[in-house]
C-alpha cells in the first residue's frame, strides 16, 4: 500500500485475494498491516475475497501436505485465520468467499466456519457455492471477465461504500 500512488492505485480501496492455502496469508495481511503502522483509511485493507479457502490449520496439519509446511500444533493455533477476526482493523473488511459445488466437504465446511466468524466479528459477508465447479475451474473463472464468479466479486467490491 506504500506504492499505490505510484500506480494510480486508491490505497483505501485494497483487496486481497486468496486462494486455497492462500486464504491464510490473505487473512492473516489486513491484521499484520494494523499493527505495523496506524494509517487509518488510507492503509486499511478494504476486502477479503478468498476461493476455495483453507483456513483449518489444524485440519491441514494432519494431511499430507503437513510433511511440507511443517505446520506444529502451537503454529496452527497462532495462525488460525478463525481467530483473528476480532483483531481485524475497523470498519472491518468486506469478505466475499466462494466454494465450487464439486469440491470436497473439508472446503465447504471451511467457507462455512469462516463465514460464520466473518460475519460475528462484524465484516461485511457475502459467501456463495459456484454451481458446476471444483478447486480448478473455480479459479480458472476468475480469468474470465464475463464469468458469473468474476461479475460476482465485482458486484460485491464495486458496490461497496469506500468511504
Amino acid at each position: 500500500m506504500d506504492h499505490a500512488a505510484e500506480l494510480n492505485a486508491d490505497a483505501g480501496r485494497v483487496v486481497l485475494i486468496g486462494f486455497g492455502l492462500g486464504a491464510i496469508p490473505a487473512t492473516l495481511a489486513p491484521t499484520n498491516l494494523a499493527d505495523e503502522e496506524d494509517e487509518g483509511d488510507e492503509g486499511r485493507v478494504a476486502g477479503l475475497a478468498v476461493l476455495s479457502g483453507v483456513f483449518d490449520l489444524e485440519a491441514v496439519r494432519h494431511t499430507f501436505l503437513n510433511a511440507q509446511l511443517q505446520i506444529d500444533q502451537a503454529s496452527a493455533a497462532t495462525h488460525q485465520p478463525f481467530r483473528i477476526v476480532g483483531s481485524l482493523p475497523r470498519p472491518r473488511p468486506t469478505v466475499w468467499l466462494a466454494v465450487g459445488e464439486q469440491e470436497t466437504d473439508e472446503f465447504h465446511r471451511n467457507m462455512v466456519l469462516f463465514a460464520r466468524v466473518a460475519d460475528d466479528g462484524g465484516c461485511p459477508l457475502s459467501a456463495s457455492t459456484a454451481k458446476g465447479h471444483n478447486h480448478f475451474s473455480l479459479l480458472a473463472e476468475l480469468a474470465n471477465p464475463s464469468s458469473s464468479i468474476t461479475t460476482e466479486l465485482i458486484a460485491v467490491f464495486g458496490a461497496q461504500d469506500w468511504s
